[in-house]
């Protein structure tokens, strides 16, 4: 403000003569421009179609007039002004304010579907006195609900045949900010298809059948699934998946599904469809059916294979057939009427089957050995010619086992193994080649640390499982980033099966074992070679069956007084399942 200073100057001369003089001189002191603006909308949550109006308060804080004051409004992508965004010309007196409304609409378009929070900002520019320029700013964020979930639905086709099972993938995807919960997922399959009971998996997680989850009805033979509560979180996708068995000619039918959910209070549908492809759905019809779904290692597996070949479409047909995780034991041909031939070999566990005719039915009985996967299986591809092409139809069928398998060495006596071991006086670094994923390995060497943790410490991180079998499965197996199981130890004679992300090097160091004298129990043996000489297995007696695994089953084993099998030596490094009838010592 004005500010004054007053001077008087006063006297007396020798005469005392008495004088004075007066004076002043004014001053302006520029006063403390301060320029506040907020701004504000009247929704927080919208909706496509939904008008919101946001308020811009422009307050002059300070003691100096403002002038030549601009507000500029920028809206987000997605929303329509409906007044004037951009103001000029203002003017406020010091502790003045003032305020500016815009109101925009939330468009229904790309921008708007992506959801979540939008952010509206105002700029404003304003002139003080003695043309100091002033410049703030700020911003009010809306939410929008409205954003639609996105429903895909796809199918596994390669193995669609009749008695086959049929893949199906629903994929949900989330584009919001928000999590979306209570999402209802409804699939109606055609007639011919049925649903596989507890085969849904939601993210690459089993989701068991039960009061909220795969529901099943059926009207005039379609069935309608139905998985009620799903959760998804905010910028994710779920996919659920099932199976289904083909039970008949389903080509150019539809599978239907939709979703329901609710986001803050709006309900909303989704639907899509899938017709199966024609091209896919081979005749003539070709199925594996099997007669149990979880066996014990002494138990036999029936599986009949059915080939009908009702329009004639057979020509030079050749079928085999491949055991994985069993042993084939027979193969009876039914229908062997005189004008149904065939010719067959088997090979250990493959089955070659040639110059068949029409109608096929096969029974094959197998026994289950040691697997490195969840599942066993027989792999059954026909190969024909239909006059124009060679085609080839294939068929896996599973039987579901656990790995490891907990209590699949069953009506066997103890197997605690016995070994008994001289030293030689030499050290030594031996190194293990492990692959990913699953590997049977044993150790020949005396490690100089027998703790797990120190065995396995070059190749940290790049585990996730160890199992042995003494007597009952023992293992440290990793899930969530934490350790469980009460495997502590690792020791030269016992096989173990290791789990490893990628392909690595496994070095221990030990002492080289001159001489050892290993028991074996009658029944199953979980084993390595305690040496770093290979022995020959004809050097050995006593022994029914012997099972290693490398990408494969690799295996020597007897059945009917003949062996099968190209396994001939027991390397250091290896791990086997060895099958005794009695008690037995293995030494060198």
């Amino acid at each position: 403000g004005i500010y004054t200073n007053y001077a008087t100057v006063s006297g007396a001369d020798k005469s005392t003569k008495i004088f004075g003089y007066n004076d002043e001189i004014t001053a302006y002191i520029k006063g403390s421009p301060v320029l506040y603006v907020s701004m504000s909308a009247n929704a927080t949550y919208v909706k496509k179609g939904d008008t919101v109006k946001f308020t811009t308060r422009i307050e002059n804080l300070g003691d100096v007039q403002m002038k030549d004051i601009v507000v500029e409004i920028i809206l987000p992508p997605g929303f329509e002004n409906l007044t004037q965004t951009k103001i000029s010309g203002l003017s406020l007196d010091a502790g003045a304010s003032t305020e500016v409304n815009v109101i925009a609409k939330v468009l229904n378009d790309t921008n708007a579907t992506i959801g979540g929070a939008h952010v509206a900002r105002v700029y404003v520019n304003a002139t003080s006195f003695g043309g100091t320029k002033l410049k703030a700013e700020s911003y009010a964020t809306v939410y929008i609900t409205s954003t639609p979930l996105s429903l895909i639905g796809d199918i596994d086709e390669k193995t669609l045949f009749m008695g086959s099972h049929l893949k199906n993938r629903f994929i949900v995807v989330n584009p919001s900010m928000f999590d979306t919960r209570d999402i209802n997922l409804t699939v109606k399959l055609p007639k011919g298809l049925k649903y596989d009971v507890n085969s849904t998996m939601f993210n690459g997680v089993p989701l068991s059948d039960d009061e909220s989850n795969g529901i099943v009805t059926e009207e005039d033979g379609k069935q309608t699934i139905e998985w009620k509560n799903l959760s998804m979180y905010s910028k994710s996708v779920g996919i659920l998946s099932f199976s289904a068995l083909v039970e008949d000619d389903v080509s150019g039918k539809v599978i239907n599904a939709s979703i329901i959910y609710n986001q803050h209070g709006e309900i909303s549908i989704v639907d899509t469809s899938i017709t199966i492809n024609q091209e896919f759905v081979s005749k003539p019809f070709f199925y594996v059916f099997q007669d149990k779904e979880k066996v014990n290692v002494n138990e036999i597996i029936k599986y009949t294979v059915i080939v009908n070949d009702e329009f004639g479409r057979l020509n030079d047909p050749f079928l085999k057939l491949t055991a994985n995780g069993l042993k084939i034991l027979d193969v009876e041909l039914k229908n062997n009427e005189e004008n149904r031939t065939y010719n067959a070999v088997i090979n250990g566990k493959i089955i070659n089957l040639t110059n068949l005719t029409h109608s096929i039915e096969i029974d094959i009985h197998s026994l289950p050995f040691p697997t490195t996967s969840p599942k066993l299986n027989l792999d059954a591809v026909l190969t024909y010619n239909d006059g124009s092409k060679i085609i080839n139809l294939q068929i896996n069928k599973i039987t579901d086992l656990l790995i490891p398998p907990e209590g699949i060495i069953t009506n066997v006596e103890s197997q605690n193994l016995n070994l008994s071991i001289n030293l030689k006086d030499v050290n030594l670094n031996y190194t293990l080649h492990l692959k990913n994923g699953w590997n049977l390995i044993g150790i020949p060497i005396m490690p100089e640390k027998t703790n797990l943790e120190e065995i396995l410490k070059p190749i940290e991180g790049k585990y996730t499982d160890v199992f042995t079998y003494n007597d009952r499965w023992n293992y440290k197996s990793q899930y969530m980033n934490k350790w469980f199981g009460d495997l502590s130890e690792i020791l030269p004679g016992k096989g173990y099966w290791i789990k490893v992300d990628e392909d690595c090097n496994l070095t221990i160091t030990g002492s080289e074992i001159e001489n050892f004298s290993l028991t074996l129990n009658n029944g199953w043996n979980l084993i390595s070679l305690p040496s770093l000489d290979e022995i020959n297995l004809d050097d050995m007696d006593g022994y029914t069956d012997v099972f290693t695994y490398d990408d494969r089953w690799i295996y020597k084993s007897s059945y009917m007084n003949k062996w099968f099998g190209n396994l001939n030596t027991l390397n250091s490094g290896k791990g086997y399942w060895v099958k005794v009838e009695e008690h037995k010592i293995f030494s060198k």
